[in-house]
């Protein structure tokens, strides 16, 4: 994990303003990820629960994904409204790094899965997105230990501002932008697997088109989330970058 330092707000120019601005998207986003559970909640019980639907594996990975997102940003949540304290934000910081972790690898799992059986469970394609999947975790490893070795530490700014108010310094957002690029080049094969399937489809097989539509659209999603993850970390001041959902 990263190491940790406390600073006075004034000390980081136009802090408040931006610690502000941070809050307010990362609520938004928290306000985005429940308001989607609570609307796709009947579809839930009705393709996955019991005991009208089979349990198995794939089944125990949807709803894991599912509820490690909704129950895994709840501290985050809770931060927005109650004062921070170095302790906390410390830990807290150190529980974000290994949940984002978690929850990428899970992602990325349900990802292979889905083009694995897009392409009729092609051996070539497993190996190819194992290999690009495997590279990307390694990647990630990589450099998050290089950047704690070199010094880019997040910086806690307690105040009077409620919530752990974390910043990235520019070294530390450089390696933090290199880690997510291996998760982009993995999106990257994902995405241009399921718009080649989109392409090559016969138009007759109503089922199929439905998972390559829905499948396009949901990688494009995360392939431009991503991307503008990575631009955030290396192009953004440090007072930009934040810890959050």
């Amino acid at each position: 994990m990263l190491a940790m330092s406390l600073v006075d707000i004034n000390l980081i120019p136009r802090a408040g303003e931006h610690v502000f601005l941070n809050s307010i998207f990362n609520l938004s986003a928290a306000v985005m990820l429940y308001y989607d559970y609570a609307l796709t909640l009947p579809r839930e019980i009705q393709f996955l629960w019991p005991p009208h639907n089979k349990q198995g594996w794939f089944t125990v990975a949807c709803l894991l994904n599912r509820y490690l997102s909704l129950l895994g940003h709840l501290p985050f949540v809770v931060t927005f409204f109650v004062p921070g304290s170095f302790p906390v934000c410390q830990g807290l910081h150190d529980y974000h790094e290994v949940f984002v972790m978690i929850l990428q690898v899970l992602v990325g799992t349900l990802c292979l899965v889905r083009v694995y059986a897009l392409y009729g469970r092609s051996l070539r394609v497993l190996v190819l997105l194992l290999v690009i999947g495997s590279g990307s975790i390694i990647n990630a490893s990589l450099m998050l230990a290089t950047s704690r070795r070199s010094g880019g530490e997040t910086v806690a700014v307690i105040s009077s501002i409620h919530g752990c108010n974390q910043f990235t310094p520019d070294i530390g957002g450089r390696f933090a932008a290199l880690a997510w690029t291996g998760v982009l080049v993995f999106d990257s094969v994902i995405f241009s697997l399921t718009l080649y399937k989109a392409f090559t489809i016969g138009r007759g097989i109503r089922l199929l088109e439905v998972i390559v539509r829905d499948g396009t659209m949901y990688f494009s999603a995360l392939f431009i989330v991503n991307l503008g993850n990575i631009l955030v970390l290396r192009f953004s001041p440090v007072r930009s970058r934040n810890d959050g959902v």
